[in-house]
């Protein structure tokens, strides 16, 4: 329930964040298959059906220690940012606290199905995006855009294989 709670906050935030700011700057284009998680290799919807639950958990483990700092990140930006959205940060920053209590559940569900693996660290990708806090108003929208994107895309993932 929570994943799928993050995973439509996620979408209402990209959303919002769509119609207040791309008008007609085709950031989509920009932001396809760019994404900081695009190295994690990771089943379809169909695929998932028929993927082993020790799989899926890896990939849910690696997706949300992926998103920690950036969710992060891009809630300390949006509270510097003096005509962003009250609406838009209270998501934000709502996600970020649903984000660290989904990975808190899959820890305790890798626990149980692997409980030999505790020791044994996630491999994840690191966020190295610099562009939230660029000069460049372009450039910082990208970033956000792209930002988004990513999150309600991986949300979706998060939701389907949990």
């Amino acid at each position: 329930m929570v994943a799928n709670y993050n995973y439509r906050l996620a979408w209402e935030m990209f959303s919002e964040f769509d119609k207040q700011l791309d008008q007609g700057k085709n950031f989509i284009s920009k932001v396809l298959n760019s994404c900081h998680t695009e190295s994690i290799t990771t089943p379809d919807n169909k695929e998932a059906e028929h993927t082993q639950d020790e799989i899926l958990i890896r990939l849910v483990l690696s997706l949300l220690l992926s998103w920690d700092e950036p969710l992060h990140h891009v809630v300390t930006e949006l509270q510097g940012i003096k005509d962003a959205s009250p609406d838009l940060l209270s998501k934000a920053a709502e996600i970020e606290e649903k984000t660290k209590v989904l990975l808190e559940g899959a820890e305790q569900i890798q626990k149980k199905i692997h409980p030999e693996d505790q020791e044994k660290e996630t491999s994840y990708p690191v966020w190295s995006e610099i562009s939230l806090t660029a000069g460049d108003e372009d450039v910082h929208q990208t970033a956000f855009y792209k930002m988004f994107h990513c999150l309600h895309r991986d949300a979706i993932k998060i939701d389907i294989y949990l």
